[in-house]
């Protein structure tokens, strides 16, 4: 797609195949999620899944991306949902607009996820996500919305 030349230009052919054939999840969609979202869906990633349960607050124009006077009120997940097609109308979005708890985490996982970015702040997440990410093998990587980074695979090697 033109909208990634110089994505490719960067990273190469092969690259951006990988990126388009990756399926990636972002757990939060507020002041670090929004961003991350985002800079995923310009990077060419071919499968995006968004979770996130809230509205858009009027508190949250300072540093969201989906916050705007004009949002206010709407859910964070499907204004995101909409900005992103704007920016790769063939992306496979998939929009979850509920809150991730052990007893439906069943319902997050379609498709193998390559990546996730852990941007919520309630515990919950941080609880629920690993176990069933490890019993599932999802991802292969795992990013915390304060940058901790850790694979899957335990025996892993740098």
């Amino acid at each position: 797609m033109e909208q990634f030349f110089r994505t490719e230009l960067l990273f190469g052919t092969q690259a951006m195949q990988k990126l388009s054939q990756s399926h990636v999840a972002v757990f939060g969609v507020g002041g670090v999620g929004s961003f991350a979202a985002e800079a995923i869906a310009r990077s060419g990633v071919g499968e995006l899944t968004l979770v996130d349960f809230d509205d858009i607050d009027i508190s949250n124009i300072n540093r969201q991306i989906p916050a705007l006077l004009s949002t206010v009120g709407k859910s964070k997940v499907e204004t995101m949902a909409s900005r992103i097609l704007e920016i790769n109308p063939e992306i496979i979005l998939h929009v979850m607009n509920k809150k991730y708890l052990p007893e439906n985490s069943e319902d997050f996982f379609c498709g193998r996820i390559r990546f996730c970015c852990r941007c919520d702040r309630h515990y919950h997440v941080e609880t629920a996500l690993d176990p069933n990410l490890q019993r599932k093998k999802h991802p292969d990587h795992q990013l915390d919305g304060d940058g901790k980074q850790s694979r899957s695979d335990k025996n892993h090697h740098h």
